[in-house]
């Protein structure tokens, strides 16, 4: 595993269920946390971003585990490209992680040295192919 790569980065999942654009996923509250689109909850004061009357509910979430596990399988993938003197753009690269289909919207490297102002970021692209269905 990449040494403190959840440090060193600014790490966001997005909803990649068939939105126009990719939308940030925000933490949601049930018997555990967990990732869900801003749609998967009804439009109302505490949700703004929600979705109206008339639009389908977006059934895309996962839980912090998986989050941490899909980060980690990322972190293990350049770990070995590094290993193996391979240095690459992952911006596009996608993965599978149980039924969760991930790409990597934006990959921006850590510097080497330990003068960060502001993290790098790393967007992650996100569809659980077994809860989502077609917007």
């Amino acid at each position: 595993m990449v040494l403190n790569f959840w440090k060193s980065h600014d790490i966001s999942f997005f909803c990649m269920n068939g939105h126009e654009e990719p939308v940030p996923m925000v933490i949601m509250e049930g018997d555990t946390p967990f990732y869900a689109c801003p749609r998967y909850m009804a439009m109302d004061e505490k949700h703004p971003d929600g979705h109206g009357p008339d639009e389908p509910m977006c059934m895309n979430r996962f839980s912090l585990t998986d989050a941490e596990e899909v980060v980690m399988k990322l972190s293990k993938v350049i770990e070995e490209d590094i290993l193996n003197d391979v240095y690459g753009d992952y911006n596009g690269y996608v993965y599978e992680y149980k039924k969760l289909t991930v790409t990597v919207l934006l990959y921006e490297d850590a510097p080497d040295d330990d003068d960060i102002k502001e993290k790098p970021l790393i967007y992650l692209g996100v569809l659980n192919r077994l809860r989502a269905r077609s917007q």
